[in-house]
C-alpha cells in the first residue's frame, strides 16, 4: 500500500518564507507611490508635489517637488527626486 503524503499545504521552506517576506517589506512604499500623482498644470507642464515632511525611510525621501515639461520630441524633467527610489518611481 502507498504511504500517503501528509505534508501540510501551509508548508513552506525557508526559502519561500524568505521570498514571501520580502515581497510584503515592499507593500507599504508601493501605497506610498500610489498616493504621490503627478498633475497637468498648464498644456504640456506637469508637477508632482512631493511630501510637506521631512525626508525618511517611511516617505522613500519623496520630498521634492518634480516638474516635467513635454515637448514635441522630449521631455525636461526639473528635479529626478529626493532619492533613488523616487527616481524609479518617476519611470
Amino acid at each position: 500500500m502507498p504511504r500517503e503524503d501528509q505534508t501540510s499545504p501551509l508548508r513552506l521552506s525557508r526559502r519561500q518564507a524568505l521570498a514571501g517576506g520580502l515581497c510584503l517589506c515592499c507593500l507599504p512604499s508601493l501605497g506610498f507611490a500610489a498616493s504621490l500623482e503627478v498633475k497637468e498644470i498648464a498644456p504640456g507642464v506637469f508637477m508632482r508635489h512631493g511630501r510637506d515632511e521631512d525626508a525618511s525611510a517611511a516617505n522613500l525621501d519623496a520630498i521634492a517637488n518634480i516638474g516635467f515639461i513635454v515637448g514635441n520630441d522630449s521631455v525636461m524633467v526639473t528635479d529626478s527626486g529626493g532619492s533613488l527610489a523616487d527616481g524609479r518611481w518617476l519611470r
